[in-house]
């Protein structure tokens, strides 16, 4: 949904019309990004309650602060992971087929492929936090954690995952969570710099004019000072001749 709104908007000109009427890119993106945090924010808090309206132990066992955190801090990637795809996209459809086929894919991929490395107590720690680095598997992560938890309530005499629980290294919570914060300010700051330059190779030849020319707009300016140097002391000279 967030892809698609962002390409529409791109596909539409409707970017270029907000420009027209002032309103410039860092704006442009705070208002997006609010509207969207917004919006993920309601789905969030009606799908904690429903659960819990409900009776699934995996939203009634684990602390609600704990889980809120994590999925507010996916919630956030994910936001800027769209921004991010949506400077590759120019048509709607296109963007729309491939959002949906790595929503599904990824979830595919994660129960498969994923989660056989999690249960592996031989696999090594790194090679997880390598897989997690893709945002997907960061959520597979988070809900197996949570469902691992509540389940072993009903096992043993234990509460579910609570804020204690983050510090043990065998869940991989709170690499999971650094992970995510530091891939959603990753991802916002390439989304603006792929916005206001349109490629990697576009940026730095920008750089590059940029310091030539102040490198040139600097060589101009000694060189006017010494004329007007030289124009000074010639001038002295005169008058004291």
């Amino acid at each position: 949904v967030i892809l698609t709104n962002i390409v529409y908007e791109k596909q539409k000109k409707l970017r270029i019309m907000m420009k027209m009427h002032g309103l410039g890119d860092l704006p442009y993106w705070t208002i997006s990004y609010c509207y969207f945090i917004l919006l993920s924010m309601l789905y969030l808090l009606s799908f904690m309650v429903f659960g819990t309206v409900f009776g699934f132990t995996f939203f009634r066992l684990n602390s609600y602060g704990v889980q809120f955190v994590f999925y507010f801090a996916y919630m956030s990637l994910q936001i800027s992971f769209a921004f991010l795809m949506a400077t590759c996209f120019s048509n709607v459809r296109t963007a729309a087929v491939i959002g949906y086929f790595y929503v599904f894919g990824s979830g595919l991929i994660a129960d498969y492929f994923f989660k056989p490395y999690i249960e592996d107590i031989f696999i090594s720690r790194s090679w997880i936090i390598l897989l997690e680095l893709f945002p997907p598997f960061s959520l597979y992560r988070i809900v197996y954690e949570f469902s691992q938890s509540a389940s072993l309530v009903s096992q043993i005499d234990r509460t579910g995952m609570q804020w204690s629980d983050l510090n043990d290294p065998k869940n991989g919570m709170t690499s999971v969570l650094t992970i995510m914060v530091l891939e959603w300010i990753l991802f916002l700051l390439l989304s603006l710099y792929l916005d206001h330059f349109g490629s990697f190779q576009s940026g730095i030849r920008r750089a590059v004019l940029l310091l030539h020319s102040r490198r040139a707009g600097n060589r101009s300016q000694s060189s006017q000072q010494q004329t007007t140097q030289i124009q000074e002391f010639k001038a002295s000279v005169e008058m004291e001749r």
